[in-house]
């Protein structure tokens, strides 16, 4: 807390709750994040316990292997980043162009995680394809970036992973 005495306009926090019970880390999170952006100060939060940032981010930058691979509003992300279930023909319908960020089938359905969900929501519409939306947590949109495998075994499905 002495690092915070002199007020800088800058905070950066590398797992601050790091070793804390879960029910401390959750209200040490809460009131030092609350405490800081009510004075008006950027903090600049680094963990890998995705789900402690998620209600106390404003913003999220992703990064993998070193670079930022998305940095956007977390609202803004959550909304863009889904899972879509579709059938195999539903899935082939769609464009090429497609930045399909992980792609998982499962016996005849597949579940594609797209970085543009609005827009396939609506092709699919067009389409008349049946088709099941999912939220995603950060944890499982994190994944989808970095760990995330743009094409699936099928030699039916082709598919590039885009840069976002």
């Amino acid at each position: 807390m002495l690092a915070l005495a002199h007020r800088p306009q800058v905070v950066i926090l590398d797992d601050p709750a790091l070793g804390l019970d879960p029910i401390m880390r959750k209200e040490f999170n809460r009131d030092l994040i609350t405490h800081l952006q009510g004075e008006g100060r950027t903090v600049l939060y680094s963990s890998h316990l995705l789900y402690e940032v998620e209600p106390i981010a404003d913003q999220i930058a992703i990064l993998d292997k070193g670079r930022i691979v998305v940095q956007t509003q977390t609202d803004a992300l959550r909304s863009k980043v889904k899972k879509i279930v579709m059938d195999e023909q539903s899935y082939a319908a769609l464009p090429g162009t497609l930045a399909r960020l992980d792609v998982q089938q499962d016996g005849p359905r597949i579940a594609v995680t797209v970085s543009d969900a609005s827009w396939v929501i609506d092709r699919l519409r067009q389409a008349r394809a049946t088709f099941d939306v999912v939220d995603l947590n950060l944890d499982e949109i994190f994944e989808a970036y970095v760990i995330g495998r743009p094409t699936t075994q099928s030699s039916t499905m082709q598919s590039e992973k885009v840069a976002v």
